[in-house]
């Protein structure tokens, strides 16, 4: 085999794993708060949006949240977190749904019933709202997050914290968004650039105006 042939070789084989590197997509589980600052008593609701999800028969999930801080608000007195649309129109049932005031925990395992086909793509795992209680930030701390396939095999997508609520006092302002905004900073401070040089400019003129 001459050289020229085993360029040729080289360069598809190449192309070939560069085709794969970019076919593979990874699975991942965004932490969504639908507001990103409340007031004491206000009410805030968290979302688990899935992405990129391969075929999937079940899920176990394990979290936990201040309980100082915030107080979920159940449906009907049953304390267990709405299932999203990874479940929609699906036969399905839950081994665990419960969502512990006491210790502020929150578990879910809950699988498809055969012959059931699988769940896959973009979905949201499940939401629950809440009621603010106190000053602070919020957050969710993911202990499991873990899918099952049909196969067995077991899927563990990666785990995005989308944002991070603050919850305010009853009569405080809310942050601005312009001071919360690194772009915003930067055209506050073109503006100020913009301003003292309007301001030096006209300064100068007047003063060879008045030496004229």
């Amino acid at each position: 085999m001459n050289t020229y042939h085993l360029h040729i070789k080289s360069i598809l084989f190449s192309l070939l794993l560069l085709n794969t590197a970019h076919s593979y997509v990874e699975a991942t589980a965004q932490i969504t708060w639908d507001k990103e600052h409340v007031h004491v008593g206000e009410v805030i609701t968290l979302r688990i949006d899935l992405k990129n999800m391969p075929n999937v028969y079940g899920v176990q999930f394990e979290a936990n949240y201040n309980k100082k801080r915030i107080k979920p608000i159940f449906e009907k007195d049953k304390k267990s977190v709405q299932l999203g649309s990874l479940w929609k129109d699906k036969n399905s049932f839950s081994l665990k749904n419960n969502v512990n005031t006491d210790n502020g925990k929150i578990e879910l395992v809950h699988a498809l019933l055969a012959p059931e086909t699988s769940s896959s793509g973009h979905a949201s795992l499940f939401k629950l709202s809440f009621a603010s209680l106190n000053e602070g930030d919020i957050s969710l701390d993911v202990e499991k997050l873990v899918f099952g396939t049909k196969e067995g095999k077991q899927v563990y997508p990666k785990i995005i914290q989308n944002t991070q609520p603050l919850i305010l006092a009853k009569n405080a302002n809310r942050p601005s968004n312009m001071l919360a905004s690194p772009i915003a900073i930067s055209t506050y401070l073109v503006l100020l650039l913009v301003t003292a040089f309007i301001v030096y400019y006209v300064r100068n003129r007047r003063l060879i105006l008045k030496q004229a």
